[in-house]
């Protein structure tokens, strides 16, 4: 999962980066809420990890900012024992769970933040991937678990209807060459997005314009603009 650390101690920065990124977790560090602000405003993280006392705008600050921005993001706050009264004050501001700091140990940081991954997970809708590129599926899934998403993979129509009718599917994102499964959609269940998954030499597909909201073209070569359209369509269905 994509998460943000947040804290203006060099050393607090480089040790969370390291023990989550051995989780198996992405993580973009920050030494400032201000550039921290600037990265999530440009593609929001799922989670946040900021200390409550900085240089600059605060911990709390950032907390609020984030709420506005994307109120499905988890923040949890550093904090030292001399700081347990901000606790009250960062709950009330949306905050979903507090670090205690110095450290005990890797264990406490790992049990808060897999407290926090698996409510995202629990809380995020999970998509539908329909289509026999791999290579491109391979990065869909990537870049929708790092926000947190539950993906169901299918290779061909058939497969992906089996799967649609199991599940109401908020989104689906679906080859486009698969025009009777994107009618079997919309017939079962008209509010599901889909997203039609193109290239160059099919840009536009008579019939079917109507029935998605976006497209994306492959080889997918700006995966910025990528992530941007998905976490854009995943806030509308999590609505």
């Amino acid at each position: 999962m994509r998460i943000l650390v947040v804290d203006d101690h060099d050393s607090i920065r480089m040790f969370l980066s390291e023990v989550l990124g051995e989780e198996g977790h992405t993580v973009t560090a920050a030494a400032s809420a201000e550039e921290a602000l600037v990265a999530f405003d440009k593609n929001p993280y799922p989670l946040v990890i900021t200390d409550v006392r900085m240089g600059g705008m605060s911990g709390v600050e950032l907390l609020q900012k984030i709420k506005q921005i994307r109120p499905s993001t988890l923040v949890i706050i550093i904090t030292s024992h001399s700081s347990l009264d901000t606790i009250f004050q960062t709950f009330g501001s949306g905050a979903y769970d507090y670090l205690l700091k110095p450290f005990e140990s890797i264990d406490q940081i790992t049990k808060v933040v897999a407290r926090a991954t698996e409510k995202i997970q629990l809380t995020t809708p999970r998509i539908l991937i329909v289509d026999d590129d791999n290579t491109a599926k391979k990065i869909l899934v990537n870049l929708l678990n790092a926000i947190g998403c539950r993906v169901t993979e299918a290779e061909n129509g058939n497969v992906g209807y089996n799967e649609f009718i199991k599940y109401p599917y908020p989104l689906v994102l679906l080859d486009s060459r698969c025009k009777n499964l994107l009618s079997a959609i919309k017939r079962l269940r008209p509010n599901t997005k889909v997203i039609a998954l193109t290239t160059p030499s099919r840009p536009a597909q008579p019939g079917i314009d109507g029935a998605v909201c976006d497209y994306l073209v492959k080889p997918f070569t700006d995966l910025d603009r990528v992530a941007m359209l998905l976490n854009g369509v995943i806030k509308q269905v999590s609505n």
